[in-house]
């Protein structure tokens, strides 16, 4: 028999101070704007203060996680917009595409483009690889 374990406060190895941490199920990550995992600074050292907040915490997530699991079931659980873009730039790269840092680097420099933004990288510039389908659409002659 599997034995589970409870929840309970994870100590930070750095400061020593104690956070809520709990995995998202993966179905349900939309609903968390795509993250993994939730994690909560409990703002204490002191054991007896974190439990005390540890459980106000594993309510809120816990709630969080029954009203996505109403929406899955009304299908009306939809990625947010930072999901999304959190999906995309985290994704590993497929055969020659881009890297996730590689896409968030093109995303911003289309957002710079997108806005008029007066400091643009241009296609010589050090901060970014070679083009891999041709120069980006927000470089000037």
């Amino acid at each position: 028999m599997k034995k589970t374990a409870m929840a309970t406060p994870f100590v930070n190895p750095m400061d020593g101070i104690l956070y809520f941490r709990r995995e998202v199920p993966k179905k349900l990550r939309a609903a968390f704007d795509g993250k993994q995992e939730v994690k909560v600074s409990l703002k204490t050292r002191d054991p007896a203060e974190a439990k005390a907040g540890f459980a106000r915490e594993n309510a809120m997530f816990e709630d969080r996680l029954a009203a996505a699991r109403r929406q899955m079931a009304e299908r009306t659980l939809v990625p947010t917009p930072g999901g999304l873009v959190r999906r995309w730039c985290e994704a590993p790269a497929v055969g020659n595409g881009l890297s996730g840092p590689q896409r968030l680097i093109l995303t911003f420099m289309e957002l710079d483009a997108a806005v008029g933004g007066t400091y643009s990288a241009n296609a010589g510039a050090q901060i970014f690889p070679a083009a891999i389908g041709g120069p980006a659409v927000n470089t000037r002659p």
